[in-house]
């Protein structure tokens, strides 16, 4: 059984280092880094190993969000 968490749960639970909630992050927001890589892709910068580069870029976001701050 699959329990449902809050956006800022996942990110605290991210933030403190359960793989899961990371996870489970990404994969809410992979649709996104699918539009920006197409994006990049478009203005001619090479596909190779982008999606890596969004994937590190956004661990690392989701690292330094202020959770006080979401709702």
């Amino acid at each position: 059984m699959q329990k449902r968490i809050t956006i800022k749960q996942a990110v605290i639970l991210a933030q403190q280092g359960d793989k899961d909630a990371m996870i489970a992050l990404l994969k809410k927001y992979r649709p996104l880094l699918a539009k920006a890589i197409g994006k990049s892709i478009a203005k001619g910068i090479e596909a190779e190993d982008l999606e890596s580069i969004f994937i590190l870029k956004m661990i690392s976001m989701l690292q330094s969000i202020d959770v006080s701050k979401l709702n």
